[in-house]
């Protein structure tokens, strides 16, 4: 930290960068400890991705096609049904159908009302 080894205060270095100054005192004393790797990122909290990014656009891609094409008897998709084919087509090994009704409404991809 350039402010502090020139010899600014923690609460004056705290007003520049808007922050308080336990958080200052925080990342001074891992970069005195672990220089720069002590700025990296660290674990977080909660539980990790079951998913990878890959599975979730193959789910979405599921989610763009007609179901005649994949032999399915349907006229368009419901979440519980392309939770249900993703898990027949080995793209994941259980999905529930909420989490595929969150990944389509994260991208405003609604196959339900698909008209042909």
């Amino acid at each position: 930290m350039p402010a502090a080894a020139d010899g600014m205060a923690i609460t004056a270095i705290a007003r520049d960068l808007r922050t308080v100054p336990d958080t200052v005192r925080k990342w001074g004393h891992r970069f005195a400890v672990q220089r720069m790797a002590g700025l990296g990122d660290r674990k977080r909290a909660g539980r990790p991705k079951r998913f990878t990014d890959v599975q979730t656009a193959q789910v979405k891609a599921l989610a763009c096609e007609l179901p005649t094409a994949w032999g399915v008897p349907l006229s368009r998709w419901s979440a519980a049904e392309l939770a249900d084919e993703a898990v027949a087509a080995g793209i994941v090994e259980d999905i529930s159908a909420s989490t595929v009704a969150r990944w389509l409404a994260d991208d405003a991809i609604k196959p339900w009302r698909h008209r042909s």
